[in-house]
């Protein structure tokens, strides 16, 4: 059993490698070199994914009264940055891929510090108790990203035709991993367990404690990069999603050094059930998303091409959008609601390529 915790751990880091490769791959290097000199997307996606989500996941810890087990499990949660998964959850809404993987880029290396300041400011704040982190982890993590974002980025400069099929490829390596991480972990069932008395009590208050950090993480954050910043609408969709959607594999390895095996097994049911809270979160803010045209996908567009389709401005349609933006009250294109919908050329299901459409001309 330990043995294939040891495969599914390295199993799950070529997946993260794979997964993070194939999203930078989407996009091309003037336009990932763009988002990440967009100081004022970037930091209101790094602050509400290092500041509002810990904060949030601190308040719902003390107002329900989680016990210590639960407490640091929520806390690790919401404290983990979102890896590789908020990528290929940004593709698949047609949110802004390009900031996404510039934001995990930036938050990557930033969790390094953020993270061991997070979990010592609220541990002690909650319990009065600190939490030992695994450094090596976070340094392979980061290692990982970092490479996989050169990578991509280089294949999908030097092959633009590449681009789909790298898009696919981080698709099933984000299955890939999204299975591993719903296998058992390779903990002896038959081993030591808690007194029934340490078990804690988790009734309809305690999964509203552990769902409402997301929920609330992904309204606010949207409601910051939008109503008040008036980000361009797929960055601010972007924005929401890299906020709420936390490593939940992250928390859950680091917990290990930190509880006991009878312990983690029950503390992991925290980060599942976030994990499922998230999924269902985003699922339906990406669909309101794209109805209100919020994406860079036409709300008329089928769904089976908008899902499945690789919408991302090119390098020049993107910096057509970033000139643009703010021109009108709203932070639109034009200055008016619904301008988004010309923002990405329309989609021909048969070819699954671009027609022309904003930022491309017609022969």
């Amino acid at each position: 059993m330990a043995a294939w915790h040891e495969v599914r751990g390295t199993l799950s880091q070529i997946g993260l490698f794979f997964l993070i490769m194939g999203m930078a791959g989407t996009i091309d290097l003037a336009s990932f070199r763009r988002q990440l000199l967009n100081v004022r997307s970037v930091a209101t996606g790094v602050l509400c994914q290092f500041v509002l989500l810990p904060f949030c996941g601190f308040v719902a810890v003390r107002v329900a009264g989680l016990g210590y087990l639960d407490g640091i499990m929520l806390l690790l949660v919401t404290s983990s940055p979102g890896g590789g998964f908020s990528g290929l959850l940004c593709s698949l809404s047609n949110a802004s891929v390009a900031l996404s993987v510039a934001m995990t880029t930036v938050s990557t290396l930033l969790s390094f510090v953020a993270l061991p300041f997070n979990m010592f400011l609220y541990l002690n704040l909650a319990y009065g108790a600190e939490a030992k982190l695994n450094y090596l982890d976070l340094a392979v993590a980061i290692a990982i990203v970092i490479a996989a974002v050169a990578v991509g980025l280089a294949l999908g400069t030097w092959q633009p035709e590449w681009r789909t099929a790298m898009n696919r490829a981080g698709s099933c390596a984000g299955l890939m991993n999204i299975i591993l991480s719903i296998l058992p972990g390779g903990i002896d069932a038959t081993g030591p367990t808690l007194p029934p008395d340490q078990l804690p009590e988790r009734d309809a208050l305690w999964f509203f404690s552990i769902m409402s950090p997301c929920v609330l993480g992904l309204v606010v954050s949207f409601a910051v990069a939008r109503g008040l910043l008036h980000i361009d609408p797929p960055e601010a969709v972007a924005i929401g999603i890299e906020c709420c959607y936390q490593n939940t594999g992250l928390a859950t390895t680091v917990a290990l050094t930190v509880f006991t095996p009878a312990e983690s097994e029950v503390a992991k049911i925290v980060p599942l059930v976030y994990g499922a809270a998230e999924l269902l979160s985003i699922s339906i803010f990406g669909l309101v998303a794209w109805k209100l045209g919020w994406t860079y996908v036409p709300p008329s567009m089928p769904f089976g091409a908008c899902l499945f389709g690789n919408h991302q401005p090119s390098g020049d349609e993107l910096a057509r959008r970033m000139d643009k933006q703010g021109n009108g009250p709203d932070g639109s294109i034009d200055g008016s609601e619904g301008s988004v919908e010309c923002a990405a050329p329309p989609f021909d299901a048969a070819s699954e390529t671009q027609q022309p459409g904003f930022g491309a001309t017609s022969s």
